[in-house]
């Protein structure tokens, strides 16, 4: 058996030849799963919130807090589109989930699905650039449909994975009507949705990430 590298990439080999593809796969899932508990403790989660900004001295507080940040609000206050380019509203989604559909494991509990939202968020972020906090809510009825219209200011958009008890679906939240402005719009795939459509008017360069959609979904984009 060869030592495993750090990147993985010769796991397969890892096995001794006399294992079955079956075998090799069972072994692969354990070994993973293990894997995955001993990383997530070591780091403690595996996303973060970092400031983007520079600190050039202490006196710059002044200007990312209090006084200075009172234009951004006053800004802001009269024209709320400001948002999306004076604060990181505009590069920043919500994964929301109730927890009750967490891959082929069931109701996890709503913290039990943090650990999928929050790989959801760094697919997000390290593949598409795009920030996204995990947000996994402990309702399992119609409140759960009024949480995302609530915090909406926040994001510029919402990802709401598939949940098991209501659909979320009506709380989906488009982040930006006006075409002419960049935008990240996250359609998710809820259960009742067979078929979704990606439509949009694009006057500037978009990023689009297609993140956890089933190999059963059928998908349409359009330009």
């Amino acid at each position: 058996m060869e030592k495993i590298k750090i990147d993985l990439s010769n796991l397969d080999s890892s096995f001794p030849d006399t294992f079955s593809q079956e075998q090799i796969a069972k072994g692969k899932t354990s070994f993973l799963k293990k894997l995955s508990l001993d990383a997530h403790q070591f780091y403690g989660g595996k996303v973060q919130v970092m400031p983007k900004a520079g600190v050039f001295g202490f006196n710059w507080f002044n200007v990312w807090y209090t006084p200075g940040v009172s234009a951004v609000s006053t800004t802001i206050r009269d024209n709320n589109d400001a948002s999306f380019d004076l604060t990181s509203r505009g590069n920043m989604v919500a994964v929301i989930s109730d927890s009750t559909r967490v891959l082929g494991d069931g109701d996890c509990t709503p913290p039990g699905g943090l650990g999928v939202m929050e790989g959801k968020a760094f697919l997000m972020k390290y593949l598409g650039g795009v920030d996204a906090i995990p947000l996994c809510i402990d309702s399992k009825d119609e409140t759960g449909k009024k949480l995302y219209p609530i915090y909406k200011a926040t994001f510029s958009g919402g990802a709401i994975f598939p949940v098991y008890s209501f659909d979320l679906g009506e709380a989906i939240i488009s982040p930006k009507e006006k075409t002419n402005m960049p935008a990240t719009t996250i359609h998710p795939v809820v259960p009742k949705i067979k078929i979704v459509k990606l439509t949009t008017v694009i006057s500037t360069p978009q990023k689009i990430v297609v993140n956890g959609f089933s190999l059963l979904t059928k998908y349409e984009t359009a330009t």
